[in-house]
């Protein structure tokens, strides 16, 4: 079973070398498009979170002529820092991950630009993190086995 896992785990790892990327500055109102998915900039919000201030870049999505919700990266500044650190936001799906980070914006708030990446794959990899969990369990409590091993030779 680990062995299984293994080489699902391996599939996951090839799969991921297939991801999109895309980096689109946006103005107010204008959009970009990755993987069916339409990211229409709404502009920038301003929150407290815990102890940091975020500049959220609002990103409504649209897939396939529906609303699909919102994403909001993030840059955040805390009280003991003067730069800003990313905080990405993040979109699951069974088979791909969408991520998205706010590279830059405008102070503003008009203007953004972002990288998005798609990821697929991404569940392959931790179905195979259960599957040698699985094998290892497997083999550690095997009734079956019992005093027999194949390192033993018995006369």
């Amino acid at each position: 079973m680990a062995h299984v896992g293994l080489i699902v785990a391996i599939i996951g790892f090839l799969g991921n070398y297939r991801g999109l990327e895309k980096r689109a500055t946006l103005a107010v109102g204008e959009s970009t498009e990755l993987y069916g998915y339409d990211f229409e900039f709404q502009g920038i919000n301003t929150a407290q979170v815990a102890n940091a201030t975020h500049f959220q870049g609002v990103l409504k999505l649209v897939r396939d002529g529906r609303p699909a919700g919102e994403i909001r990266p993030a840059r955040a500044r805390y009280p003991t820092k003067a730069e800003l650190y990313h905080e990405v936001g993040v979109r699951p799906a069974f088979w791909y991950d969408l991520y998205v980070t706010m590279a830059d914006f405008k102070k503003d708030g008009n203007q953004a630009t972002f990288e998005i990446n798609m990821n697929p794959t991404v569940r392959i990899v931790w179905i195979s993190a259960f599957l040698m969990t699985l094998g290892g369990l497997i083999a550690l409590f095997d009734k079956f086995r019992g005093g027999r091993s194949r390192d033993v030779v018995r006369v």
